[in-house]
């Protein structure tokens, strides 16, 4: 399932493990064997080699390319970190893992009040001027000037600059939770190319200049053209000379391209993928889906009788994940195994020890009594409410996803059975994001933009903070079923502002219990990051045996990927 919401909001947030300093300069080149220490050695091979690359269906595109704008083409289609890079880079495929980048080392002081940062010496931006705590400065000093382009809600006391290559942000409480945001997901900009742009948030970016890999070529309506950045800060890299991103009007269109061997690197919802795309050609063609975060199926809160926890647990109860996702998503997102929302397995470690059970075959008899111990009432094999009314329930959802609308169709069955009248009720996307936004609905589905297997703090503040929610009639940007829980706000803020490991778990472990009880949102299947390459031209992907980044083509985790690539002549 690919939601809007992804395509424009491509960002993940701090890493599971506890803070400590990056240590040496493991750099992404020494993972290629063919790459020396000579800026010029190995690339000259690789300069004639051109990928095809599309990561989301987009429509025509403007000459734009703003790293921090929602619907900037360069974000939408992928290709804003191949040239604008982060402080540092995280491994999605091994939550907790990163890179030094940007920045060789962090460090946390002051009670996590205060976070200081290592630059890289030697950076230089693609106009030949050096890279400097300065840049980094005005880079965290613009978003907090400019609201409009601080999508990920950074807050800070403080930025200086002890020296050119130190940064010390500072902070009115505990910021370990905004480490992925800071050092992850924020794109650094040159200080004297985006001082003299105005308001940075209506500036095109038409001719960027990044410390990235690669440099934009061109920008036509169709696409983004990506060549190699000759002197780019990582010797020897990259080696595949140019990146073309394809603009594609659907997923149907970009699918077609896909499986008649025109892309070369994709991340893109295919039904029957096996069939219809790998068996074409088993020996070059690779897909591979990791799961990271959760989709819930969510009721609104505010209206009855969705206020009792018994009504939304009977409703997960009622469930048959698996059947679920084998008719919507053909079975390539897997179904959530947890009651409280964590990705498992890959959040085992996460689990209170009293929250491992896991979801099994739906129980109708445990539904059914959960449901009468709150007033409702069965006759002629209907539900009907403590009121005396039937227990009707109207599901909204994108038309324009035949997945989501599939998922629907089986999950309304299943209700159904328990006894409910259910009503799916198609709508344009935009319709249906303003009625889900808005509080307009009776349920829907959601899933957070956080990455959850790298931030399950981000995901469940997304979705259970009150603060976030709105009025009904009015946009929220989180909370969308209207969950006040004055424990739950109280937890989430235990765990902001806790400083040791211990303190943060013991807060997770009360959010735990919240989901596995309380139920304010229905884990319904895991979104994973779809990812389709071919060995044709290069090779260097990740694989089970090294599993070093996701090989998705969108998110600051593609350049990773992107560096790790040689010509497949070369034989790296």
């Amino acid at each position: 399932m690919k939601h809007s919401r992804d395509r424009i909001r491509r960002r993940l947030t701090r890493p599971a493990t506890a803070v400590a300093a990056l240590a040496g300069m493991a750099l992404v080149a020494a993972a290629c064997s063919s790459a020396g220490n000579n800026p010029g050695s190995g690339a000259s091979s690789g300069t004639a080699v051109t990928l095809n690359v599309e990561a989301s269906p987009t429509g025509p595109i403007a000459d734009n390319f703003n790293p921090f704008g929602s619907t900037s083409p360069g974000n939408l289609l992928g290709a804003t970190s191949m040239v604008y890079e982060p402080l540092l880079q995280y491994n999605l495929a091994k939550p907790g893992q990163t890179y030094p980048w940007l920045a060789t080392s962090y460090a946390f002081s002051n009670d996590d009040k205060t976070l200081s940062l290592q630059l890289r010496h030697g950076v230089k931006w693609s106009d030949g001027k050096p890279f400097t705590s300065a840049d980094v400065a005005f880079t965290f000093n613009m978003l907090k000037k400019y609201p409009a382009i601080n999508s990920l809600g950074i807050t800070f006391a403080s930025v200086s600059t002890p020296n050119p290559y130190e940064v010390v942000l500072t902070f009115a409480s505990p910021a370990y939770v905004q480490l992925y945001n800071i050092a992850g997901a924020t794109p650094i900009v040159p200080e004297h190319i985006w001082s003299k742009v105005g308001n940075p948030a209506a500036y095109a970016d038409a001719k960027p200049v990044g410390t990235g890999p690669y440099l934009v070529q061109s920008i036509t309506s169709q696409g983004i053209d990506l060549t190699r950045n000759p002197s780019y800060w990582q010797p020897g890299l990259p080696k595949i000379g140019k990146l073309d991103y394809i603009v594609y009007d659907s997923n149907t269109s970009a699918n077609l391209s896909l499986e008649n061997g025109q892309l070369d690197w994709a991340g893109n919802f295919v039904p029957h993928i096996k069939q219809v795309y790998q068996s074409r050609d088993p020996s070059h063609r690779f897909y591979g889906f990791p799961p990271y975060r959760t989709s819930y199926m969510i009721v609104n809160l505010t209206q009855y009788p969705f206020q009792y926890p018994q009504v939304r647990e009977a409703l997960s109860l009622a469930l048959d994940r698996a059947a679920v996702v084998d008719a919507g998503e053909y079975g390539e997102q897997p179904p959530a195994l947890s009651p409280t929302g964590l990705v498992i397995p890959l959040q085992d470690g996460e689990l209170a020890a009293q929250y491992t059970a896991r979801y099994g075959q739906p129980d109708l008899s445990k539904a059914r009594s959960l449901l009468k111990s709150v007033g409702f009432r069965y006759s002629g094999g209907r539900l009907y409410e403590p009121n005396g009314k039937p227990f009707s329930l109207t599901i909204i959802g994108p038309s324009a996803y035949t997945d989501v609308m599939a998922d629907y169709q089986v999950v309304a069955q299943q209700w159904r059975d328990l006894g409910a009248t259910v009503t799916i009720d198609g709508e344009a996307v935009n319709s249906w994001l303003q009625q889900t936004q808005t509080g307009q609905y009776q349920v829907t589905i959601t899933a957070t933009p956080s990455a959850e297997i790298v931030d399950p703090w981000g995901s469940f503040n997304e979705l259970l903070n009150s603060a976030l929610a709105s009025p009904v009639g009015h946009p929220s940007v989180g909370d969308q079923e209207h969950y006040d829980s004055p424990q739950a706000n109280a937890l989430l803020t235990q765990w902001a502002n806790a400083t040791t490991a211990v303190a943060r778990q013991q807060a997770e472990d009360g959010i735990e219990k919240l989901m596995a009880t309380q139920v304010p949102v229905i884990p319904l299947f895991y979104n994973v990051l779809f990812a389709e390459w071919t060995t044709n031209k290069v090779t260097g992907w990740p694989t089970a045996a090294n599993d070093y980044e996701v090989p998705t083509p969108g998110g600051e985790q593609a350049e990773v990927v992107a560096l790790h690539l040689v010509p497949a002549s070369s034989g790296g």
